[in-house]
């Protein structure tokens, strides 16, 4: 079909197939329930220029994983958007609900483009990728974009390892993560294949995996940058590390804010270029032994800067310390503009 509105009821299907030939609508909406059998083969698979599924008011999709028709075993399964010769081809969450059991997860372009926008709602999945395609002028980017709500990367819907949220897969398939607002749950916020962007311009990631130690966190992007309105980083569930250049947007500078009890280590950007670095709970610690960020970095509520067994050299924009405490070993220094140091507390 090219247009369908569902507006509440409860019914299965084995897949969604949508706008062939020409720019297709599917809206469930008004509390709509819909579940997506275990036998299904394709979903999502939408032609079309322009074609989108739309999970809205309490409407809700619950995607099972896929058996082995024959044996029952479980098999890995990917959702597509995108998948054959169309574009912009989209799943927009505007407050319902999606939820993936399909073991693989969702991916955003293979052969056309794809694009997942989360205005409100959530979408829970163990893998989100945004891989676009070669076409006759070049190469179609592909993006997952959140203004709102929750996208939350999990195995089974509990935190592990073994989940993503990804730009790029390589030179043909170019992908584009934009954050503007929303949560975002994921052990692993990654570029690949040297295609893959972030854009940061509000919005909150928070590190989600049950593990005590920190593990590389943001890392891999070929572009990293942060705009006027910031990003924040959670650190509440387990300690992360963050091994990626972030720069401004288009001379926009935001705030880089840590929040949570737990860890987060720089290790180690070359280029950090933000307003202000925020640390309002918890410990950041800088791991490369010479380090020069360019931002002002706050110091609030306790919260502490280390440099301990790490860096041997800091040179910062400049330094408040309301509340907090800076950690450092024998010989090692921070240098500052001397009249932009402030110490209270």
């Amino acid at each position: 079909t090219n247009l369908c509105i569902v507006a509440g009821g409860a019914f299965s299907v084995n897949e969604f197939k949508f706008g062939s030939y020409s720019p297709g609508r599917l809206t469930l909406t008004d509390g709509a329930d819909v579940q997506v059998l275990p036998y299904a083969q394709s979903f999502g698979n939408l032609n079309g220029k322009g074609s989108e599924l739309v999970v809205a008011n309490g409407a809700k999709v619950r995607v099972q994983r896929l058996n082995n028709a024959t044996s029952g075993a479980e098999v890995n399964r990917t959702v597509y958007f995108g998948w054959t010769s169309g574009y912009d081809t989209a799943l927009r969450i505007a407050g319902g609900e999606w939820t993936d059991r399909s073991a693989s997860g969702l991916y955003f372009g293979q052969n056309g483009q794809g694009r997942l926008v989360v205005e409100d709602g959530a979408v829970e999945s163990q893998n989100f990728r945004a891989a676009g395609a070669p076409c006759s002028t070049g190469v179609i980017t592909s993006y997952i974009h959140q203004v709102g709500g929750r996208i939350t990367a999990s195995v089974d819907g509990a935190q592990g390892k073994w989940a993503s949220v990804t730009a790029g897969y390589n030179e043909s398939h170019h992908g584009h993560v934009i954050l503007e607002g929303g949560v975002m749950q994921t052990p692993q916020l990654q570029g690949a294949g040297g295609v893959g962007y972030l854009t940061a311009n509000g919005g909150t990631v928070e590190s989600w995996w049950n593990i005590d130690t920190s593990y590389t966190f943001i890392h891999g992007f070929a572009r990293a940058e942060i705009g006027a309105k910031g990003l924040t980083v959670d650190t509440t569930k387990c300690s992360a590390q963050i091994a990626q250049d972030f720069t401004n947007m288009k001379g926009e500078r935001g705030v880089f804010r840590k929040v949570g009890a737990k860890l987060l280590e720089l290790a180690p950007p070359s280029k950090w270029d933000v307003a202000e670095t925020r640390v309002e709970e918890g410990t950041l610690k800088v791991v490369n032994a010479d380090e020069t960020l360019e931002t002002a970095l706050v110091l609030t509520n306790g919260a502490t800067l280390s440099m301990v067994g790490a860096a041997s050299t800091l040179t910062l924009d400049a330094l408040a310390v309301t509340d907090g405490t800076i950690e450092l070993d024998a010989g090692d220094t921070v240098v500052v503009p001397a009249d932009r140091v402030s110490l209270v507390g």
